[in-house]
């Protein structure tokens, strides 16, 4: 098994450096870093058009290495003691045409691969923390790790998957799985809880095991794994018609063999069923766009709209929004700095007494006392997608963050 790291070529950062991870995400507030238990966890709260920018185009190796780190950002575990990768979830990979590098007459489909499924469910994936097991999200521990711990685990036919995360993180594999339940619905309801393999990844070279041998690995355990479509492509523009066509699932994703590249594609059943529960996307109005980007969903949206023009000016907007959160952020942290040292009710009346300080952002600052700088951004974008459910507090958000406004208001597709 000692060779398991070199049976297929990496296109993917090799023994990823600590230090590195941290200069990668320098200066890029969307990305973040936290300590939980024993472990130091690298994610990101959001992304835009800018926060993956390709490798290829980097103008030399360091910068193209960074990138590439970059794109592991997405709940990378190091441990706190020797700062070696104890978790590494999948790469951050895209939609089929929706960045130059995925457009369809670049994927090469001579290559060996698999369709598999997409869930549509929450990421997870084992973790050895103070000796033990535990099951993480991207973001660490928190209410699917309880869920799991309290109700799924605690079942003795479900133990065999700690047996199978042990034999595998002792090897410096993740196995990466989608939980899906009842608890915890998206948009497609699962009946019962469900734990599904989807991939084995390495942990020093990032390379992923080979879908039918993981399978067999699976089943010698007794785990449920992703399915598999059958079938053979011969025309990228036909799958992609047809992959959307599909119904009762999320999506599917190509994944191929020799290198691990991957590329995903959402059905228009799952985005039309996502717009119907969520009735706010209607894409009829710019605060339907605000929405849809602080909702993260703009990606899968665009993929249905056949506009360029105004696909590239959601992209511009979004970038756009996100500078201005980052910049209230920031303004709004420094004036709760100012104040931290007062009681909470000196506070309050500190704040309210400011000149500097606008009404409509009085409470996020009453929010940020309490708030550890790492978690502020989210108080803010929580605040400003809140006020997204009417046009009178969008006004609102429009104020804290300078009186930005999406200028290309049209009607979009129903």
């Amino acid at each position: 098994m000692e060779n398991l790291h070199t049976e297929v070529q990496s296109i993917f950062p090799v023994n990823i450096n600590i230090d590195d991870v941290r200069e990668a995400i320098k200066g890029c507030p969307e990305f973040f870093e936290k300590e939980e238990d024993d472990l130091i966890i690298f994610n990101y709260r959001f992304c835009s058009g800018r926060s993956f920018p390709s490798p290829e185009s980097a103008e030399d190796e360091r910068t193209k290495l960074l990138r590439l780190i970059k794109r592991e950002v997405r709940g990378l575990v190091f441990s706190k003691s020797d700062k070696k990768v104890a978790a590494r979830r999948f790469h951050k990979f895209f939609n089929i045409g929706e960045l130059p590098e995925t457009q369809p007459e670049k994927i090469d489909l001579s290559r060996p691969y698999y369709v598999l499924t997409k869930y549509d469910g929450k990421l997870v994936s084992p973790v050895k923390t103070n000796g033990k097991i535990r099951f993480a999200s991207k973001s660490g521990f928190g209410e699917v790790t309880k869920n799991l711990e309290e109700r799924f685990f605690s079942v003795e036919e479900n133990k065999k998957y700690l047996k199978f995360s042990e034999h595998w993180l002792g090897l410096d594999f993740s196995p990466i799985f989608e939980w899906c339940s009842p608890r915890s619905k998206i948009v497609l309801y699962y009946e019962t809880d469900t734990l599904v393999l989807t991939a084995i990844r390495s942990h020093v070279n990032g390379t992923y095991i080979p879908y039918l041998q993981m399978v067999e690995s699976a089943k010698s355990f007794g785990i449920p794994i992703t399915e598999m479509h059958p079938g053979h492509l011969s025309d990228l523009n036909l799958f992609l018609q047809s992959a959307q066509a599909k119904t009762e699932i999320e999506g599917v994703v190509i994944r191929f063999e020799d290198d691990g590249s991957m590329y995903k594609v959402k059905t228009q059943w799952y985005f039309d069923r996502s717009r119907k529960e969520k009735q706010e996307f209607s894409f009829n109005s710019e605060r339907s766009i605000w929405i849809i980007i602080l909702e993260q969903q703009i990606d899968d949206a665009l993929a249905f709209i056949n506009d360029t023009h105004l696909s590239t000016k959601v992209r511009e907007f979004e970038i756009i929004l996100y500078d201005a959160i980052a910049s209230a952020t920031e303004t709004l942290s420094q004036i709760s700095e100012k104040y931290k040292h007062l009681g909470k009710k000196e506070y309050v009346e500190a704040i309210r007494k400011d000149p500097d300080v606008l009404v409509e952002a009085q409470p996020i600052l009453f929010k940020l006392k309490e708030t550890v700088p790492a978690n502020r951004m989210n108080v803010v974008l929580k605040f400003i997608r809140d006020n997204c459910n009417n046009p009178n507090t969008l006004e609102k958000s429009r104020k804290i963050l300078g009186g930005i406004t999406f200028s290309e208001i049209k009607t979009l597709p129903k």
